[in-house]
């Protein structure tokens, strides 16, 4: 078999699936939560007034079709290149759905009616009020980044509102031009702007626009937007949709709406649970740090915390930021680090580096550095007590001064990554 897939190794963002994964798509099916629990309780009850119960040939071939189908997208996912993802499912699902309702066979017709009220009303509340279906996901952020931009292209002025879509191609393009009827420069995710944060930052120091939308994007680049255009006026985060607009008018301070909620932040002024290291040399001044750094220190600082004590879900994003003046203009690597380590297995489970040359230097001379760390689907698999290490890596043997150094924990997006929950 010739290896396709859209793993990481093919440029893909999928990651190879978790051993339990048949588990929770099974719960998936079952309605997510707990609702696999009242269905189990109306199979005991069928086979409890039912005695003498056989499975039979037809309810194994479900299984086994249910079965097969996974382990071939699974093992091919383990051992060739990624594929599993719920869609690919569907199919195979099917039986499994019509194995699990032929369980709920009862003679008498009101315990019949009643089992089935009792689950629709189940899944009714679930996907309609406890999901909020219809509002999180219906509507996609492929059209919704289009539509709101004609919206404030009309409301602010055609060329007073710049879009960035981290997540849209020119098919997109074509197809909501089409239904909008209108055209607008904008930049998408094939365009070299989207997966460099120094071209993003020149971009933004170029542009004439009081407003940019962004689309998709994630806290690094958000935090970047906002040295530009600090004020955001519109964050609408579904299952569907990341959406922001941003402003740098003054005026428009007052209609700043909320961020992503901050779930810890950390400085050497207010640690939290981060202890901080090599602080020998720290100077704290009005709630200013300044720490002179040689070239012969290749790791001048660093903050540790115990996994457990920093991550607490899956999704959540770690953000850091580190500010330094640089003592020539054209600095060699200078990077800002986030690491978890696994003792178990003495290896780096998740990791991410970001350096001072990827983005632009300040006329002061100065440059700030941002990287964010995704805590994703090897979460519920990471050592609680795990290390982790937010540092700085002075790789090209420098000469510099850090001016500045914050860590935040952001709830990135929850309603995106609890929907399957």
């Amino acid at each position: 078999m010739g290896v396709g897939g859209i793993g990481f190794e093919q440029d893909g963002w999928l990651p190879v699936p978790e051993a339990n994964t048949i588990v929770t798509f099974t719960k998936i099916l079952l309605g997510t939560g707990a609702i696999y629990l009242i269905f189990l309780s109306f199979i005991i009850l069928s086979l409890a007034l039912h005695p003498g119960f056989k499975f039979g040939k037809k309810r194994f071939l479900l299984l086994f079709v249910y079965l097969l189908n996974y382990l071939i997208i699974y093992f091919y996912s383990v051992y060739r290149a990624p594929v599993y993802q719920h869609s690919v499912m569907l199919f195979s699902a099917v039986a499994f759905v019509m194995l699990a309702v032929s369980f709920l066979e009862y003679r008498n017709t009101k315990v019949f009616y009643m089992a089935a009220t009792v689950l629709l009303c189940a899944f009714l509340y679930r996907t309609y009020l406890g999901k909020d279906f219809l509002r999180q996901s219906v509507k996609t952020v492929f059209e919704y980044q289009f539509e709101r931009t004609f919206y404030y292209k009309k409301l602010y002025g055609d060329k007073n509102v710049y879009p960035v879509f981290y997540d849209a191609d020119n098919f997109m393009k074509d197809i909501y031009f089409q239904k909008y009827e209108g055209v607008f420069d904008c930049k998408i995710s094939s365009d070299p702007e989207t997966h460099s944060l120094k071209l993003l930052s020149e971009l933004l120091a170029g542009l004439s626009a009081d407003y940019i939308a962004l689309a998709s994007s994630v806290p690094e680049q958000q935090a970047l937007v906002r040295e530009f255009y600090p004020y955001l006026l519109e964050n609408t985060q579904t299952q569907g949709v990341n959406f922001k607009l941003y402003s740098r008018r003054p005026d428009d301070r007052l209609k700043a709406v909320e961020d992503d909620r901050v779930i810890l932040a950390s400085t050497v002024f207010k640690n939290g649970d981060f202890k901080y290291g090599k602080t020998e040399h720290l100077v704290r001044k009005n709630n200013t740090m300044t720490l002179q750094v040689d070239s012969l220190n290749e790791f001048p600082f660093d903050a540790r915390a115990k996994y457990r004590h920093v991550v607490s879900a899956e999704g959540q994003v770690m953000l850091v930021k580190s500010t330094i003046k640089l003592n020539r203009p054209l600095p060699r690597m200078i990077e800002t680090v986030i690491s978890v380590s696994d003792e178990r297995t003495n290896t780096v489970s998740n990791y991410d580096a970001k350096s001072a040359s990827e983005f632009t230097i300040k006329p002061d001379s100065t440059v700030s550095t941002y990287v964010n760390i995704f805590f994703g689907t090897k979460h519920a698999g990471t050592d609680w007590d795990a290390p982790l290490t937010v540092y700085i890596w002075n790789r090209g043997r420098e000469n510099f001064v850090l001016k500045e150094f914050e860590i935040s924990m952001i709830d990135f997006c929850p309603r995106k990554w609890q929907l399957w929950d």
